[in-house]
């Protein structure tokens, strides 16, 4: 592996998708470099445009502390073949275990909506380049798009776990998402429990959100099962009056109706009883 160093001063210009900084994290880094050195090094390639310069990929946070401390930068050159390559790179060494920190979701959802701009693709386009599904890349920009920037806060400071986030995005108003997330926050609720609490509020009916954000878990399951007990209700009503007025059964041997059993649980017709026919 052959080893750059370099004036920091020489990357003139990072790809990288954390904007967002731990600061704790941040300053034990820096009391490493200070008392140990950089053990490793950042990912840079000649920059396309300006000659004698650098493109960094990996390891700004390394090379801003480097700066800092008056120290050069120890550098791993990389080839790439083209600017997605690089950007691809920048990406994906950013989720690798081990990296000192994960990338927040926020920052992630950020480059993944620049790199739809930057390379003109769509979502399903994205999803091809780099191994996921479009849905995936949908739920991941939905961070950026469907959540209100109180629940943005929690998210940049590692409060709230994405996956959460996620769910929240699922309720229809942001007082409602707001409300949930600092619910799941306080109490450490399971992504179950958003879950749930997310599609209770969404059928909430005339109530407000706090009166069933303040209802345990239990009970909370007891108002779903009601609600849907009287959706099916409701569903086996339209089907029984559709079937009266439209889907009839007719005895083939007097031509008059048969009686029709329903299998409510099923929602279908599940039998024809016996005609009166002798």
């Amino acid at each position: 592996m052959n080893l750059l160093t370099l004036n920091p001063n020489d990357i003139v210009e990072w790809i990288s998708p954390r904007e967002i900084r731990d600061e704790t994290l941040y300053q034990a880094i820096k009391e490493s470099i200070g008392k140990h050195g950089q053990w490793h090094p950042v990912k840079v390639r000649p920059h396309p445009s300006i000659e004698g310069k650098f493109q960094g990929f990996d390891g700004k946070t390394r090379a801003d502390i480097c700066k800092e401390l008056g120290r050069t930068v120890l550098a791993t050159p990389i080839a790439v073949h083209n600017d997605w390559e690089g950007y691809e790179l920048a990406y994906r060494s950013n989720l690798e275990e081990g990296h000192g920190q994960p990338l927040n979701s926020l920052d992630e959802a950020r480059y993944l909506k620049f790199l739809m701009k930057q390379f003109h693709l769509s979502q399903d386009e994205l999803a091809k380049k780099l191994g996921f599904t479009q849905s995936w890349i949908s739920l991941k920009l939905k961070i950026l798009t469907q959540i209100p920037d109180p629940i943005k806060e929690l998210l940049e400071q590692n409060k709230l776990h994405p996956r959460h986030a996620m769910e929240i995005a699922r309720v229809k108003h942001s007082d409602a998402q707001i409300q949930l997330a600092e619910k799941a926050v306080k109490e450490k609720l399971t992504l179950h429990d958003v879950a749930t609490y997310a599609t209770a509020l969404n059928n909430r009916q005339q109530l407000k959100a706090s009166t069933i954000l303040s209802k345990p878990l239990h009970k909370v399951k007891g108002f779903l099962e009601t609600q849907e007990r009287l959706s099916v209700e409701k569903e086996l009503d339209a089907l029984e009056s559709d079937r009266i007025r439209s889907n009839v059964h007719i005895c083939p041997y007097c031509s008059k109706p048969l009686r029709v059993v329903i299998d409510w649980k099923k929602k279908k017709v599940k039998a024809l009883a016996k005609s009166n026919h002798r």
